[in-house]
């Protein structure tokens, strides 16, 4: 199991998540050294585009995932152009 989440992550790759900042982003990338800090792009706002290693960021986390099908829904175009990098498989 704990292999699972080092590949996975506690926020899988394709998450729309906000951050503690009240930014909205999209998990890109899984760290498999700090499962709960992945990298992160923003998806709205005036730093669209910008990629935030959440493990090199201590202020900053995930506080809560947005359901695609509720709040999440008007975001659902950035998973399309989701591209993992470094995938490990």
């Amino acid at each position: 199991m704990d292999k699972s989440f080092q590949f996975i992550g506690l926020w899988p790759v394709g998450t729309i998540a906000i951050l503690s900042d009240g930014r909205v982003g999209v998990v890109r990338q899984v760290n498999e050294h700090d499962i709960a800090r992945p990298v992160v792009e923003i998806i709205e706002g005036e730093r669209k585009g910008e990629k935030i290693d959440l493990s090199n960021n201590g202020g900053l986390s995930i506080v809560k995932a947005l359901n695609p099908r509720g709040q999440g829904k008007k975001y659902l175009r950035y998973l399309q152009l989701a591209r993992p990098v470094n995938a490990p498989f």
